[in-house]
C-alpha cells in the first residue's frame, strides 16, 4: 500500500506539470509494492483532480496539466505490462464511450489486462458506436470494457451494449463497465447492459488474475 505522504507528493506533481517527479514518485512504488498499487495511487490522484475541477477550484488548464502528466505515467508503466511474460489466450477490448473524451481510466485497466498477458485491442477516447461495432464483430473478444466518466455519457453507453447483445457475433462476449460516474452514481449502472462492474481496481484486478489464470 502506498503512504499517504506518496499521494500528496504525486498530487501536487502532476498539478504543477513536474513529469520527472510524478515519474520518480510511482517508480518508488513499482519498487517496493505491486504494480496495482502504483494504478491506484494515479487513479486516488486523478479523481482528486477530477472533484477539484468540478467544483471550479481547480482551472482547464491545470485538470488538463494533471492528465498530461500522469498520461506519460501510464504510458512508461504500459512498457513494463507489456514485458510481462504472463500468457493467456483471452482478448478484451477497451475504450472510452462515445462522447467520453477521457481515457486515462481505461489506460490503466490495458495495463492491468496487459500485464495478464490478454491481447488487448485499444481503441482510445470517443469511439462512435457504429466504428467500433464494426471493428468488434471483426476481432470478437471474449471482453469488451468501456468507461464512463460523466452522467452525460450513458445515451451512447446504454445504446452500445444493447448493439452489443444484438449482434450474433458477439454473444460469448463479456461486457465490463466502469468510470467515474458509475462510481459517484452507483444507480446508473443498472441502466447498462452489463456482465461486469467492479467497485476498485483492487477487485479488477483480482478477477483478471483468476480470469488469466
Amino acid at each position: 500500500m502506498y503512504s499517504t505522504d506518496s499521494l500528496t507528493q504525486y498530487y501536487e506533481a502532476i498539478l504543477s506539470g513536474n513529469t520527472d517527479q510524478a515519474y520518480n514518485i510511482i517508480q518508488s512504488v513499482v519498487k517496493e509494492h505491486p504494480t496495482v498499487d502504483a494504478y491506484r495511487l494515479i487513479a486516488h490522484a486523478m479523481y482528486d483532480v477530477g472533484k477539484h475541477w468540478q467544483t471550479n477550484e481547480l482551472s482547464v488548464a491545470q485538470e488538463h496539466l494533471a492528465t498530461a502528466v500522469s498520461q506519460f505515467v501510464i504510458t512508461q508503466l504500459t512498457i513494463h505490462a507489456i514485458e510481462s511474460k504472463q500468457q493467456t489466450l483471452q482478448s478484451v477490448a477497451l475504450f472510452s464511450i462515445e462522447t467520453n473524451q477521457h481515457n486515462l481510466g481505461i489506460q490503466i485497466i490495458r495495463n492491468l489486462f496487459l500485464e495478464q498477458g490478454f491481447v488487448t485491442y485499444f481503441y482510445g477516447a470517443d469511439v462512435p458506436n457504429h466504428h467500433i461495432m464494426e471493428s468488434l464483430k471483426d476481432v470478437k473478444p471474449d471482453y469488451i470494457c468501456y468507461s464512463v466518466t460523466l452522467p452525460n455519457h450513458l445515451t451512447k453507453a446504454k445504446e452500445l451494449g444493447e448493439l452489443i447483445r444484438q449482434e450474433p457475433s458477439l454473444n460469448h462476449t463479456g461486457i465490463v463497465i466502469g468510470g467515474y460516474a458509475l462510481m459517484n452514481h452507483p444507480h446508473l449502472r443498472n441502466q447498462l447492459v452489463h456482465d461486469y462492474y467492479f467497485d476498485s481496481i483492487e477487485d479488477l484486478h483480482q478477477w483478471i488474475l483468476e480470469e488469466g489464470e
